[in-house]
């Protein structure tokens, strides 16, 4: 959900109910308004759901698909994201750190 100072509702987004058991952990806003996300999976982390995201104020959320052995390596959890200074990469950190081009 993107809120205003004042509290006022601007722009919400829900996952498909697959994803349920996702919940945000982190958030990094780029320069241009995209937001990136990383989460933690509450089910089974052998399943390789994605943990990370972008997102857009009007647009779907676009979920990573990254290979299953990285997204089972991840365990469930992205731990931080950030964004690179050229805003050409998204950096994830669980156990090393990873880059994927937005």
């Amino acid at each position: 959900a993107y809120v205003s100072a004042d509290g006022d509702l601007l722009d919400k987004v829900e996952l498909d109910e697959s994803l349920r058991l996702n919940s945000i952990r982190h958030i990094a806003l780029g320069r241009d308004g995209l937001v990136a996300f990383g989460m933690q999976w509450q089910g089974d982390p052998a399943e390789g759901v994605p943990l990370m995201g972008l997102h857009r104020r009007g647009g779907p959320a676009v979920l990573d698909r990254m290979p299953i052995h990285e997204a089972v390596a991840m365990a469930g959890y992205v731990g931080s994201v950030a964004f690179d200074a050229a805003r050409r990469q998204v950096a994830i950190r669980f156990r090393f750190i990873l880059f994927h081009e937005i």
